[in-house]
């Protein structure tokens, strides 16, 4: 099956410090079928026990890449931006998220094992929902790289021969690579996300990558060239059906359904990875919910939130 390619995915800060990492990776390997090499980057390693992962996912082709710890800090989320020679009080996404979005251009470089070619790139907030499609993916993934560029999931078109072009929408969080054929490609979409005043412009890594693609363009060069990842192997997620191998579980796609239909949709694959129930900490404040996840307090120890607030909720008496 494919020894060379592997998924990889990123969890820092605040999100290493939930379960829904290793409720990705169980769900991989225990619900797809999934039976190669997969790879969490993350500036918190203590926050995860790797025995307890590869367990739970029944594989001990997991490994934990560990980088540079940068989410111990404070941000502020304002800033001055200076315009015309006036300033402006913008505001500005935690260093440390933007930080750990860079992290995608640098997945090669952190990842050592030359043996994988390949990467399967994946929000850590996702879920493999069936056994059908894991190998599909996998072969489209490994097939066909002959010139420079990547795969990555297109979610709209701007013209009707679905031309890619920097008007189109893509999703940053779904993505495949090759160490050679898109090292020009990584290093660009880098180059953009270091610039801190792009991230005051826009606080998306999409709007990173439609940018380096513009400037490859207008610079004569196709290093940067796009192709669409199939659909029906990546959806935001509909707890009223299973659609697609994998379901990508947003904020916007809980607030939408509710935190009850999420969680009993979720209980249904009986993962152990996780206090069931608890996936999106249910009857949590939303006040709450942004200042735990929005990055800007500094993050320490090994807590993992779910489990936190299921003894809180416990303590006051409700299941």
């Amino acid at each position: 099956m494919h020894k060379n390619v592997g998924f990889v995915m990123i969890s820092t800060g605040p999100f290493a410090r939930t379960c829904k990492a290793e409720v990705c990776l169980e769900s991989m390997y225990r619900i797809s079928g999934y039976t190669g090499k997969a790879f969490l980057i993350t500036d918190s390693p203590e926050c995860f026990d790797l025995p307890a992962i590869r367990k739970n996912a029944g594989s001990d082709n997991i490994q934990i890449i560990s980088v540079e710890k940068f989410s111990n800090r404070l941000d502020w989320p304002l800033t001055l931006q200076w315009k015309n020679g006036f300033p402006r009080i913008r505001t500005l996404t935690p260093t440390k998220r933007y930080k750990s979005k860079a992290l995608k251009a640098r997945i090669f470089d952190l990842i050592p094992d030359k043996d994988i070619e390949i990467l399967i790139y994946i929000d850590a907030d996702v879920i493999f929902q069936k056994k059908t499609g894991i190998e599909n993916l996998l072969q489209f993934a490994a097939e066909d790289w002959s010139s420079d560029g990547l795969k990555i999931r297109v979610r709209s078109w701007d013209n009707e021969e679905k031309k890619f072009n920097a008007n189109c929408a893509i999703h940053g969080g779904f993505f495949i690579v090759h160490r050679q054929y898109s090292s020009k490609a990584l290093a660009h979409w880098g180059r953009i996300m270091s610039v801190k005043n792009y991230w005051i412009e826009n606080v998306t890594d999409k709007e990173k990558f439609l940018r380096a693609y513009q400037e490859s363009i207008d610079a004569g060069e196709d290093y940067l060239s796009v192709t669409p990842i199939p659909n029906g192997f990546e959806v935001i997620l509909d707890p009223t059906k299973t659609e697609a191998l994998i379901g990508h579980i947003t904020n916007g796609r809980i607030k939408k359904h509710g935190k009850k239909a999420i969680e009993n949709f979720l209980n249904k694959f009986e993962l152990r990875s996780y206090p069931q129930g608890y996936y999106t900490l249910p009857g949590m404040p939303r006040w709450l919910d942004d200042i735990i996840f929005l990055g800007y307090p500094p993050y320490f120890g090994q807590y993992k939130i779910e489990y936190v607030w299921k003894r809180f909720r416990s303590f006051f008496g409700y299941a």
